[in-house]
């Protein structure tokens, strides 16, 4: 499952510290788990110990991902 690694590989660096490095880890993992026709996985990322403040920023984030591909008219498995 590549958004699963995807989501690992974001989770192992410090996603409360807003690091360039997440947020590009984050939104790689946000758009292949939108492709994936997947939900925002909050019990992984709070199970990781995100502090649950973070993990908002991190929902409302995902939820921006997604409609800028709606608003982008792009389709499941259209971005390479």
């Amino acid at each position: 499952m590549k958004e699963q690694e995807l989501l690992e590989t974001f989770l192992s660096g410090l996603p409360q510290n807003y690091r360039q490095i997440d947020i590009e880890r984050f939104v790689a993992y946000s758009i292949a788990n939108i492709r994936a026709g997947k939900d925002f996985d909050t019990k992984t990322i709070q199970d990781s110990f995100v502090p649950e403040e973070v993990v908002e920023v991190y929902r409302f984030a995902y939820i921006c991902v997604a409609e800028v591909l709606r608003q982008l008219h792009l389709k499941p498995g259209s971005i390479q």
